[in-house]
């Protein structure tokens, strides 16, 4: 790890090592003010021996805010609060830096007081569905002076240094992008001309701040917009941004209107660091990477074969802020991992609600969820070996209780270790992983293989027993269900029933959806043999690649309900229609089941009955909790909690999260 570990420098500035985290929304704000819970949130990063804190973002003008709980540094009352946080931020070592931000389109109108966001030109935006007004001349000037007094007021909170975000679709980069910006004036039109608003917002915070104050601009390396910038002219514009003042250059990833994956658990480690080693030998700035990057190893490799200058992680400490000091003491294992879920980061966000993770509740609630040892240390049972029941266990365990954790399966993770079996959610496989080493160093005694009874409970004679023992799939009530084709979502993930050709998956929601791509994609060539195939011509690349893609299996996805995958979020509801799109996967809506046959599921669509033909035909309905598990384990134990899916269905986050809360309270 010696490069990871080593020193960086950003033009005057000087961080411990490579690791920055890059800015989050976190919606800890209020009146844009930084609070105890936000401060609390990246104290813990900076004890976590982060180099480099990007803070923010912070608006610097009403019409530019990204949205509930924003920060702001618009005006100098909000100097002195920073000033007290980056104090406690420096005391542990950590840099910080402010990143100036203006929403531009992408601002809210109902969050500006009714008024219309503005932009480079008045092009719809798809992520807010409002047209914006193109700034005029002397708005565009003033504008840059409010980055310009932004980057002042940040100085004089003892920020470390700025960043200017220029990347991901904001303002700065709808002037960059023919996207959009359709401007005729000096402001328009040629490569030169859209980069002017940037490059003078870069030159007049320098201006403001000194030459010596450190300048950062986020930019994006690839838009992946049709009829953006291509790869080639964001090189170009980079070099102009660090001609204009830039001492480093962070490359991101994509708009939040791209249609290609960026931060996904389906998007490869590291897929986009391609850009920062195409763009670094064409700048004498420090290239910061990100997007993807959770793991040590990779970070190492990115930095020692120089690609970068410096990792960037937000997602990645949002799960451990302790992960720098962990790499440093060789604590791999111990890392909390993040899985690309975005259930806690960024589906919160665009629900209106505050951050936090799904691997890590406390993030967010740091003082709330303060671990505290038990003055009555008792002897517990759990039963169930999934995410919450093994949260659950640690958490006790730390606190000074006698745990012993039964589960039936010889494997643990519950229906978690079943998500990370499709293509593209093999991530989730390392929350199980990590669950199961933190819960055992925790000194939880974890025995599978052994289905535990009410009996045997009794026996055992615990202080207190804790049920999270799953729920049970819902089986639709449809004649000839118990067909022989039938068959759970869990056999056929599992592979413990054979599929057919033809494939009809019963349901719509999360489960069906995963299980509609894994089984579209079952029996698709492996990457070894596409590239052997192309490299000696056997097939067109064309060809190639589709059989790389998806499998033979021709599938069916039915359900009753009006909308497929309504229970995802929303930050990845819209990848999962679009992979079910792209592998062929029919869908239907608004469907009556009638009855399952040799032949396959006889439905009911708008008054008129069709034979959906299937070789197979899988359940994946959901699941519900079992109404007979209380009643089963009355008398168990003198004191009995249900937990989970065994409670009540429930996403991940919401298991873990009920789980760390019981945890700290038995």
């Amino acid at each position: 790890m010696k490069h990871l570990l080593s020193e960086g420098r950003i033009g005057s500035l000087t961080t411990r090592n490579r690791i920055v985290m890059a800015a989050m929304h976190l919606g800890y704000a209020e009146d844009g003010y930084v609070t105890e819970r936000f401060v609390r949130y990246y104290e813990e990063c900076a004890k976590g021996e982060a180099g480099l804190l990007f803070l923010g973002g912070f608006k610097m003008h009403r019409l530019g805010g990204g949205g509930i709980g924003f920060l702001s540094i618009e005006d100098d009352k909000y100097i002195p609060s920073m000033k007290k946080m980056n104090a406690r931020l420096h005391s542990h070592g950590a840099k910080t830096a402010a990143q100036l931000f203006h929403g531009g389109r992408y601002a809210f109108s109902f969050m500006m007081d009714g008024e219309q966001p503005v932009s480079a030109s008045a092009i719809p935006s798809k992520l807010t569905r409002e047209t914006p007004r193109a700034l005029s001349i002397p708005e565009i000037h003033e504008t840059i002076e409010h980055f310009a007094a932004a980057a002042r007021r940040a100085r004089e909170a003892d920020f470390d240094a700025v960043e200017v975000m220029g990347s991901t679709g904001y303002l700065i980069a709808q002037f960059l992008s023919p996207v959009s910006n359709t401007r005729d004036d000096e402001y328009g039109g040629s490569l030169e001309n859209r980069a002017r608003f940037g490059i003078e917002v870069i030159r007049t915070v320098k201006r403001a701040c000194g030459n010596d104050y450190p300048v950062v601009v986020r930019h994006s390396g690839a838009e992946l917009m049709d009829g953006g910038n291509t790869i080639e002219e964001s090189v170009k514009i980079a070099k102009l941004f660090e001609e204009a003042g830039a001492d480093a250059i962070s490359i991101q990833v994509g708009w939040h209107e791209s249609r290609v994956p960026t931060v996904a658990a389906s998007v490869p480690r590291g897929a986009f660091v391609f850009l920062a080693r195409f763009m670094r030998p064409h700048l004498s700035v420090p290239v910061v990477t990100c997007n993807r990057i959770n793991d040590p190893l990779l970070a190492e490799q990115i930095l020692a074969d120089g690609s970068a200058d410096f990792i960037a992680m937000a997602r990645a400490l949002n799960a451990d802020p302790y992960f720098a000091k962990k790499v440093r003491e060789g604590r791999f294992d111990e890392i909390i991992p993040c899985t690309g879920c975005n259930e806690g980061c960024l589906d919160t966000i665009f629900g209106g609600q505050p951050s936090t993770c799904m691997n890590n509740p406390t993030r967010g609630r740091e003082n709330e969820l303060a671990l505290v040892k038990s003055a009555n240390p008792r002897k517990i049972m759990l039963v169930g070996g999934g995410p919450g029941g093994l949260e659950a266990a640690r958490v006790l365990a730390q606190r000074g209780h006698r745990v012993t954790l039964f589960e039936k399966s010889k494997r643990l993770g519950g229906r978690l270790a079943l998500s990370a079996i499709p293509p593209g959610r093999e991530e989730f496989g390392n929350t199980v992983r990590y669950l199961d080493s933190a819960a055992r160093r925790a000194g939880v005694e974890i025995i599978c293989g052994i289905e535990m009874t009410p009996e045997k409970a009794r026996k055992e004679k615990p202080d207190v027993l804790v049920l999270a023992t799953g729920g049970i799939t819902r089986i639709p009530n449809v004649p000839g269900i118990d067909n022989d084709k039938v068959i759970l979502a869990d056999e056929a993930l599992t592979g413990g029933k054979p599929l057919g050709r033809k494939v009809v998956v019963i349901g719509a929601g999360g489960v069906a959806c995963e299980v509609a791509i894994f089984v579209a994609r079952e029996g698709r060539i492996t990457p070894e043999t596409a590239l052997f195939l192309i490299e000696n011509n056997v097939l067109p690349a064309e060809r190639t690649l589709d059989l790389a893609h998806k499998g033979p299996h021709q599938v069916t996805l039915v359900r009753r309900g009006s909308k497929v995958g309504d229970s995802l979020g929303r930050s990845t509801r819209w990848l999962t229609l679009q992979e079910l799109k792209n592998l062929g996967v029919r869908t239907i809506t608004d469907a009556r089941y009638v009855r399952v046959t040799d032949e396959g599921l006889l439905i009911s669509l708008d008054g008129q009955q069709q034979m959906l033909e299937a070789d197979t035909i899988i359940i994946a309905a959901g699941y519900e909790a079992d109404p007979r598990l209380k009643e089963r384990w009355a008398g168990a134990a003198p004191e009995i909690h249900i937990l989970g899916d065994a409670h009540i269905p429930q996403k991940g986050i919401d298991a873990i999260y009920e789980a760390t809360i019981l945890g700290r309270k038995i």
